[in-house]
């Protein structure tokens, strides 16, 4: 979900230089003295970067496999734990 969120950034900033981009160089297309208005997709796109990022988090807060918890016993539960093999 962190990555959909990084390509939402990575696309509203593209988007938004381009726009400033042809407004300073491109004036054939964007004549001088024009107002540019990005319109409501862009702050959609903000508001859908902001939901992916907090969606990734809650993820990756949320994610732990918890067996120990529920164990009957505490060698079951020591049983049920993961055990981390010393690479990544």
């Amino acid at each position: 979900m962190t990555v959909t969120g990084a390509c939402c950034w990575v696309t509203v900033d593209v988007f938004r230089r381009s726009m400033d981009y042809e407004q300073a160089h491109l004036t054939v297309i964007v004549p001088p003295g024009s107002h540019i208005s990005y319109g409501f997709s862009y702050y959609l796109c903000w508001v859908s970067f902001a939901i992916f990022v907090l969606v990734g988090i809650a993820v990756f807060a949320c994610s732990r496999k918890r067996k120990s918890d529920k164990a009957l016993s505490l060698q079951e539960a020591r049983e049920n734990e993961p055990v981390v093999l010393g690479r990544l």
